[in-house]
């Protein structure tokens, strides 16, 4: 969270948009008529219809005065400025927002600046942030012109029809003034991911030959799997039932991707991953004496800091591509590893992963793999090569650093902070564990 004290109000925009007061008053005033959550009970049945319309007449008028608002913000580049972060992060960090949420913000709210019929349509009820969400998804460089042209036949259009039968109307006149536009180009291929925890979500899009390919290979290796699974289901009975066929498909997936990993040079390791172990943990000791399972300092967490659950974590111990790293020092203080030299070596590299879990830049959620180690005591100033001298950041923020009028210092045990050009001092983030006090 960024110091408040850092964010001055501009004194001019006090009091200047009395409709957004008004709406102030108006969600205060029915909160205070008896419809908070357990009042709204004793509402007849024509009042809850009547609060509802308001409510989301209200939300309507609220979502377009955010969309206005973050724009502006971008416009000014005052995250930046302030903060060091882009705009979007900048909303996630501040009002603890789903990152994907205030990248959304963000970008409608630049695309509310060029389609404005829109934005007053939001604005007075008549659409929601979801119908210029999927103009804003459509439009392209060759159809804006004709989008734009047909902003008022859109709104006319959504008006007392169901939105999945207007979403359909509006992306065949994209396409319409777009002929091109389904054609498969190779530029949209892509590949995204996100982790929680062990989980890990993704998703992606092939064109052409790759998704022939891809798909060609997939469904059979999973129609081997399957054959293999079926054989183990017979020998025992059904107590390790097949699994199912999107389940075959993520299995086939990581058995492709590791054969090919060793394809080039079969001597080695299908990944380089770390585990990070605290030497009181129940898997090493076999007791779980004196230790609260909700203290985060002796979980086990892989190398991106993500808390690894038990049931997952003694068969890695055993795996032959996975390095553990053993805590000794309740705090998650990693041992002290390398020596001093110019350049951070490789196991340097692994134990700053391990500490920092990634980009130690308050706010930022780049992953470790994704981090430059900077010596925030220059070597030409008498600076080493050593894990309190070394910090994770990611390029953005290790060119940030380097900007006149920001600065970092290190308070020893890997603990860091930086200042900004304006003075504010700001502690830098462990991501999955609580960050060390200063002494």
């Amino acid at each position: 969270m960024f110091d408040p004290a850092a964010s001055d109000p501009d004194p001019d925009a006090v009091g200047r948009d009395d409709a957004l007061e008004q709406l102030r008053a108006g969600l205060a005033a029915q909160l205070d008529d008896h419809t908070v959550i357990g009042g709204v009970r004793g509402l007849s049945d024509d009042q809850l219809l009547s609060h509802l319309r308001r409510l989301e007449r209200d939300r309507r008028r609220l979502d377009a005065a955010t969309l206005e608002a973050s724009a502006e913000l971008a416009a000014r580049g005052l995250p930046q400025r302030r903060t060091g972060h882009r705009p979007a992060t900048f909303l996630a960090v501040e009002h603890h927002l789903e990152k994907t949420d205030a990248h959304r913000r963000v970008r409608l709210g630049v695309f509310c600046r060029d389609f404005t019929a829109l934005a007053d349509a939001l604005r007075a009820g008549e659409l929601t942030i979801a119908h210029v969400a999927l103009v804003a998804s459509v439009t392209n460089p060759r159809n804006h012109d004709a989008l734009h042209a047909a902003q008022h036949h859109l709104i006319d259009a959504a008006q007392d029809v169901r939105f999945e039968r207007w979403a359909d109307d509006v992306r065949a006149l994209a396409r319409h003034a777009d002929p091109d536009g389904n054609e498969p180009h190779p530029e949209h291929r892509s590949l995204t991911w996100g982790r929680t925890g062990d989980l890990l979500r993704f998703r992606g899009q092939l064109t052409g030959d790759d998704a022939t390919t891809f798909e060609h290979l997939l469904d059979t290796h999973a129609d081997r799997l399957f054959r293999r699974h079926r054989n183990v289901t017979t020998a025992t009975n059904g107590e390790l039932p097949a699994p199912t066929r999107n389940q075959l498909h993520a299995d086939a997936l990581v058995d492709l991707i590791r054969r090919g990993a060793t394809t080039t040079d079969p001597k080695a390791t299908v990944a380089d991953i770390t585990v990070v172990v605290p030497a009181d943990h129940p898997a090493l000791t076999g007791t779980t004496t004196d230790l609260d399972p909700l203290d985060p300092t002796w979980q086990a967490c892989d190398h991106r800091g993500q808390h690894i659950a038990e049931l997952l974590l003694t068969p890695r111990l055993c795996t032959a591509d996975i390095t553990p790293v053993i805590i000794t020092v309740r705090g998650g203080e990693p041992l002290h590893v390398g020596t001093s030299q110019r350049l951070a070596t490789p196991t340097q590299r692994r134990a700053a992963r391990v500490r920092d879990g990634g980009c130690i830049f308050p706010g930022c959620d780049t992953g470790p793999n994704w981090c430059d180690q900077h010596h925030v005591v220059r070597p030409t100033d008498g600076g080493t090569t050593d894990p309190d001298n070394l910090a994770s950041l990611c390029r953005t923020h290790h060119g940030t650093i380097h900007t006149n009028g920001w600065h970092m210092t290190a308070h020893g045990h890997g603990r860091f902070t930086i200042t900004t050009p304006r003075g504010t001092t700001l502690p830098c983030q462990r991501h999955g564990r609580p960050t060390p006090p200063l002494e």
